[in-house]
């Protein structure tokens, strides 16, 4: 270490490569051995304190290097969320990714680039002791001259001018002021920012700083208020919905409002500067080492929206938990009639299949009957199992975001039990009425016309495709459990755009709706909207994704198809009477055994995917998983029917 400090020392001309040799060295193999790198560092801060000449030499040679950079742009950029949008700034990571931008050599990310060139260095450069860390700048930036501090401080002022300027922007823009009342008045924060900004950079220039100290106060009061603003904005998503643009632009003035009071105090003389200091320079480190990450900018624009869209599917689900013998033999009753609808439905994409009709036509025709009859389930309020998982995720992780936080899973794991119970008699209340009721219909067909609706052939692929092990019923099922996931987030995001838009009060209130129709009928067209929009828009969604993936398969070349529980049961009675039930006792076990693992994994891909979503948009952390899974075993061990069935004293 001591010779890579004098080497760099004696080579001022070579500080890049030479300053790249030492964090090189400081750097441990592995990204979490922090010990390593606490050591490397506290062997540089003693070989500096021992030799004070060396020392002396060393900062005065870092402190000339750094004055010669532009140090603006990275303070004003790095780590923040350009003014493009979401989708722009992507495309543009992906891009930066394939061909990175040329940075001028004079500038601070230029030397990042050259020095930080692991992706994890912002990670053990973290984990350095505060202590220490503080220590280390105060020894490399002891010896700067006047000239190198004036200089950074102008820097520091001009970046500060443009943050405040940006930060006001934000704050007047129409969509990002609606979403909190009260602060668009003339002693709003994005008011008042930009003059108490105008005012550091008149005392600079006339050199005089008495007053910085209450100027700097004041900015903090006001970082604050606006620090409330966004929090409120987002809180009120569930008044006003909110949309990925506001979403992206609320978490741009977050980051920009961090970076301001960042530089206020390292600006205020007041506030010992190695801390701001060092947290900028650890904060700018770690945004330069995943500036072209994809993760980071979806992880937070996405959360506050699949939050809110999330929230819709909570309030869904709150019925598919039963808690006593009443609420689960209403969801049987309930799912019955969900598999009476499926049973015709299967009829119907039967004889869709026989109008051999072109591609295009039999696949929106499909798709036309697998949304209606979606839609009709719903109005009537019966319940197609597989949807509960999607619904029941956010109710899931709201629970577990209230256990965490007290520490007692047990609650948690009731409802656990709740939900598996629930599924059970919903599945059960599907398939034991739609396969009878596509069978009896098949068979009153038969005897009425003398004919099957579903040929020989297509009736003895129809129970090979049920097959777990001869065929893709099981990759097929898990398609089918994405596509449930879907139609959930779809749902979600129409109710928030219905609630962010205003449609129904729109609608109440357009001048040709108010003309043609009386004021009830709009006010329950409106109600309707309000209420149903969300779940309309997801089962159509569902119904044209279940519809169309095979002929996307084939047009692909790909064997792409679906398999759902509750129609693949119906499909089996359809195929049955078909094959005058001349079906060995071999294919029924495995057609059984296919539906059953069919519907495990509707279930599965669904209920992961929507539960992944529901915790990420709460920012719940999954390290508690371990105890969460041994509340749920001792809740097994305790009562294992309690899973399947209520108790007279569940809760």
């Amino acid at each position: 270490m001591e010779l890579l400090v004098k080497q760099f020392c004696s080579e001022p001309q070579n500080a890049l490569s030479n300053l790249a040799q030492i964090i090189t060295y400081i750097r441990p193999y592995e990204t979490d051995d922090s010990q390593s790198a606490n050591k490397k560092l506290q062997n540089l801060v003693d070989i500096l304190k021992l030799d004070e000449a060396l020392c002396r030499l060393f900062s005065e040679t870092l402190a000339n290097f750094i004055g010669k950079l532009n140090i603006r742009n990275i303070l004003t950029e790095n780590g923040i969320l350009p003014a493009t949008g979401f989708s722009k700034e992507v495309k543009n990571r992906i891009g930066r990714r394939i061909l990175p931008p040329l940075l001028e050599e004079n500038s601070l990310e230029y030397v990042f680039d050259k020095l930080f060139t692991e992706r994890d260095d912002g990670d053990w450069l973290s984990g350095i002791e505060e202590k220490l860390f503080g220590e280390a700048i105060e020894l490399l930036w002891s010896n700067a001259s006047l000239e190198t501090r004036k200089t950074l401080r102008i820097q520091l002022i001009a970046a500060l001018e443009i943050i405040t300027n940006r930060i006001c922007n934000l704050g007047h823009d129409p969509q990002v002021i609606g979403m909190v009342e009260g602060f668009n008045t003339l002693d709003s924060p994005f008011f008042m920012l930009n003059d108490y900004a105008d005012e550091i950079i008149k005392s600079e220039r006339s050199h005089n700083v008495s007053g910085l100290d209450t100027v700097f106060d004041e900015i903090r009061k006001l970082h604050r208020r606006i620090d409330y603003f966004t929090a409120l904005a987002r809180r009120n998503r569930s008044k006003h919905g909110i949309t990925l643009s506001i979403t992206y632009k609320l978490q741009r003035m977050h980051q920009l409002n961090n970076r301001l009071i960042l530089i206020i105090n390292c600006l205020d003389k007041k506030v010992n500067f190695k801390i701001p200091v060092g947290r900028l320079f650890l904060q700018l480190v770690a945004w330069h080492c995943r500036r072209y990450s994809l993760s980071q900018i979806i992880n937070d624009n996405l959360g506050v929206l699949a939050h809110q869209i999330t929230e819709h599917n909570s309030k869904s689900g709150e019925k598919y938990f039963t808690k006593n013998y009443a609420e689960y033999w209403d969801l049987f009753r309930s799912a019955a009639g969900g598999g009476l609808i499926v049973g015709f439905l299967v009829i119907f994409r039967t004889l869709i299949f026989y109008l051999e009709a072109a591609p295009f036509l039999t696949t929106l025709l499909y798709c036309l009957n697998y949304a209606v009859g979606f839609v009709i389930i719903y109005l009537l309020r019966f319940t197609l199992a597989t949807k509960q998982p999607a619904m029941t995720a956010s109710t899931l992780s709201h629970a577990l975001q209230t256990a965490q936080k007290g520490g007692d899973f047990s609650k948690f794991a009731n409802l656990v039990a709740q939900l598996s119970r629930s599924q059970t008699i919903a599945f059960a209340g599907n398939i034991l009425i739609a396969f009878p009721v596509s069978y009896v219909i098949s068979a009153l067909y038969f005897y009425v016309s003398g004919t099957h609706i579903m040929g020989v052939d297509k009736a003895i692929l129809s129970v090979q495709n049920q097959n777990p092990f001869i065929s893709l019923a099981i990759f097929h099922a898990a398609i089918a459990g994405f596509y449930l996931f879907l139609s959930g987030i779809i749902a979600g995001y129409t109710e928030n755009l219905s609630v962010y838009y205003n449609i129904p009060e729109r609608i109440e209130r357009h001048p040709f709706l108010k003309r043609s129709f009386q004021k009830s009928q709009l006010t329950k067209f409106s109600r309707f909207f309000r209420v149903h929009a969300g779940p309309i828009s997801g089962n159509v969604s569902l119904g044209f994704f279940l519809g169309s993936t095979s002929l996307i398969g084939a047009f692909l070349g790909l064997n792409l198809d679906i398999r759902h529980i509750t129609f693949s049961a119906g499909i089996f009675g359809v195929a049955l009477a078909g094959l005058d039930n001349n079906v060995t006792l071999a294919n029924w076990i495995f057609t059984l055994l296919g539906i059953f693992l069919i519907g495990i994994f509707n279930f599965l891909v669904s209920f992961t995917m929507s539960m992944f979503v529901a915790l990420k948009s709460r920012n719940i952390s999954i390290s508690k998983i371990p105890e969460v899974m041994v509340a749920i075993g001792r809740k097994w061990r305790e009562n294992k029917r309690e899973f399947f069935v209520p108790v007279k004293d569940s809760v």
